[in-house]
């Protein structure tokens, strides 16, 4: 009998994806109120998502980068928790081969992913850990996939490209726009971030294709939404040491996060 191949991720005109299924720990945290592992991971599910669809809301300033965005591969990322199985499903798109990705990852991720796969049994703790090591955890709880549908070659950087001369587009027309459109440097978000707050005369340089990423925020906008969005992120995550207690291995996992 001929038998089926065991395909791990799918992979479509150079992009790819996995997903990793990991099992929630039985019984209860160690926390000042009653909570059970897999209400600690729903909370930062929570949590996470309402800081990152916050801040979309003022895209125009972007005065912090998140951990997803700073890989610069990925084009989707979707956590959930299965009931009743009680377990965590990661699921990612991206760009490139798996192990070149998965190498990122860790790189740059490591301590984001722990803090919400340390609910789960038998996690190898990236942050603490070696590539090696956190990679055969993450290869062993990865699950099958047969089937994967993506734009064909449609990179993220190439997105962001198109964004960009959309942006130059609607600000300029004619023969200008087209000037300023052989120019585009796709900026990364750390270079939105910093030319929000030093203007295009600090350490980025310039915005030659005048596409809204070179404008300082004034004195007066420091009051505004996006500041305090940035904060009221790091308010969130911070609210979880009710949960991943100080002074416990579990709280020094939330600061890892905080600070990534």
């Amino acid at each position: 009998m001929r038998r089926d191949l065991s395909i791990k991720s799918g992979n479509l005109a150079g992009t790819s994806d996995f997903r990793v299924v990991a099992k929630i720990k039985p019984g209860l945290i160690a926390s000042l109120d009653a909570m059970t592992y897999k209400s600690r991971v729903k909370r930062v599910l929570r949590t996470l998502h309402t800081g990152r669809a916050g801040g979309f809301e003022y895209e125009f300033a972007r005065i912090l980068s998140d951990a997803v965005e700073r890989v610069g591969v990925i084009h989707s990322v979707g956590i959930a928790v299965l009931e009743p199985e009680d377990t965590v499903l990661l699921t990612v798109t991206f760009d490139g081969a798996w192990e070149s990705y998965v190498r990122v990852i860790w790189q740059k991720v490591a301590r984001l992913l722990d803090l919400i796969f340390c609910n789960t049994i038998d996690y190898v703790n990236g942050y603490e850990s070696s590539y090696e090591e956190w990679g055969t955890w993450l290869k062993t709880h990865q699950s099958d996939a047969y089937f994967l549908y993506a734009t064909p070659a449609l990179t993220v950087d190439d997105t962001r490209y198109l964004k960009t001369q959309e942006r130059v587009q609607r600000r300029e027309a004619g023969a200008t726009a087209e000037q300023r459109i052989t120019h585009i440097r796709i900026p990364t978000t750390e270079d939105i971030a910093r030319q929000s707050l030093f203007g295009t005369g600090g350490p980025v340089g310039t915005d030659p294709t005048n596409a809204g990423f070179g404008e300082r925020l004034t004195k007066q906008d420091a009051g505004v939404p996006p500041f305090r969005h940035g904060v009221k992120s790091l308010v969130g995550l911070y609210r979880l040491a009710e949960v991943y207690l100080p002074g416990t291995h579990d709280g020094e996992i939330l600061n890892r996060a905080a600070q990534e």
